[in-house]
């Protein structure tokens, strides 16, 4: 009779830890159930916002691409072969330099200096 209880419950907490499995699976989209998200896109609308000013979350210095090819105040932008690069000079005369995004979408983006390197995370407001 111990043994029929015992294999009664251990089957009944087999089945309640399946089923508790198969629930976390719905809400993790990693887990296999449930959408896949969405990959973040490169949306460039968002960024040349002539009133948007992208904050660093560290060390990089404020971005603001104005519609026009502005960058800032005085300098210039524009993108390379309809790519996600964009050359930048931060002032008339000054050197290029080439930024690449990974993402821009909603109120943030990624972007970094040249084509290695860790992208900084930059958001339309202050961290």
């Amino acid at each position: 009779m111990k043994k029929i209880l015992f294999i009664i419950a251990a089957a009944s907490l087999m089945t309640f830890g399946a089923c508790k499995k198969e629930e976390d699976k719905k809400d993790d989209p990693a887990g296999g159930g449930g959408a896949t998200p969405a990959a973040p896109t490169l949306n460039k609308s968002i960024l040349t916002n002539p009133n948007t000013i992208w904050e660093p979350q560290s060390g990089n210095p404020k971005l603001q691409f104005k519609a026009n090819g502005v960058f800032r105040t005085d300098g210039t932008w524009k993108w390379l072969n309809n790519s996600d690069s964009m050359e930048i000079k931060t002032t008339s005369g000054a050197q290029a330099f080439v930024w690449h995004f990974n993402y821009a979408q909603g109120d943030s983006m990624e972007a970094r200096t040249g084509s290695s390197g860790a992208y900084t995370k930059f958001r339309d407001r202050d961290w």
